[in-house]
């Protein structure tokens, strides 16, 4: 492994709140409540026009993130166009875990149409008014510390040429790490995933069981070490926001 392997890490960004006005609402016949029903397509990636409301998302997650770790304004990155993994959460309970690894990083992936589609449904099976839970769903970014990101795409030989390998990737692996610690501390009855949630196979008093992986033993202690920065995301919490 290379010095510049070793020296950089993954930073994980404070929780990034998604505000009432990206959101759509339905009301029902003779009551004041206004319920949640899907995200608005203001952060779709692909849209043209009418892109305000997209640009002042990412602008302030660029402040803020920019601010939280010391950068000059002239120096400043671009955080919504780094790549690595995300997490959605409602309240404190992580809902989905996703990777960006395209050109555009986090921009492209994380308000794509399948991603709204997915909380459409679960926002769906609820009724979350908008009073109590304007506050309720955040977005956090895992994303590579150093100067380069060269080292986060796999790289494969394909008739002696090199290609982009996505199952070699880190970042691919991470998104798959993230997901079985989520199921390991009890979350994947909250996990709108529906890749890698699923697993055929067990290791005995490790990982999995037999009956399937929401009958799942504990990590080893050892492994309690792992991902410290992940911690707060996936400590257990009480389930009053589900």
């Amino acid at each position: 492994m290379s010095e510049s392997v070793v020296e950089s890490f993954f930073r994980i960004s404070p929780p990034l709140n998604i505000s009432t006005e990206y959101f759509k609402y339905r009301k029902e016949k003779n009551k004041d409540n206004w319920y949640i029903t899907e995200l608005n397509d203001v952060l779709d990636p692909n849209k043209t026009s009418d892109i305000e409301l997209r640009e002042a998302f990412w602008t302030r997650v660029d402040d803020k993130l920019s601010k939280a770790y010391g950068e000059r304004s002239a120096n400043r990155r671009k955080y919504r166009n780094e790549q690595g993994c995300y997490i959605f959460t409602w309240g404190t309970t992580p809902i989905y875990i996703g990777m960006a690894g395209g050109r555009r990083g986090f921009f492209q992936e994380c308000f794509a149409k399948h991603k709204r589609d997915l909380l459409k449904d679960f926002f769906c099976d609820k009724n979350w008014d908008k009073k109590t839970y304007k506050n309720h769903l955040h977005l956090y970014l895992i994303f590579w510390n150093g100067k380069t990101n060269k080292i986060l795409n796999g790289r494969k030989m394909v008739d002696g040429k090199e290609v982009y390998d996505k199952k070699g990737s880190l970042i691919y692996t991470m998104e798959t790490y993230l997901i079985i610690r989520a199921i390991q501390e009890g979350f994947l009855d909250n996990l709108l995933n529906t890749d890698k949630t699923n697993f055929a196979w067990c290791i005995k008093g490790f990982f999995g069981s037999i009956e399937g992986a929401k009958k799942s033993s504990k990590w080893p202690e050892h492994q309690e070490q792992c991902l410290k920065n992940l911690k707060k995301v996936f400590a257990k919490q009480p389930r009053k926001d589900i």
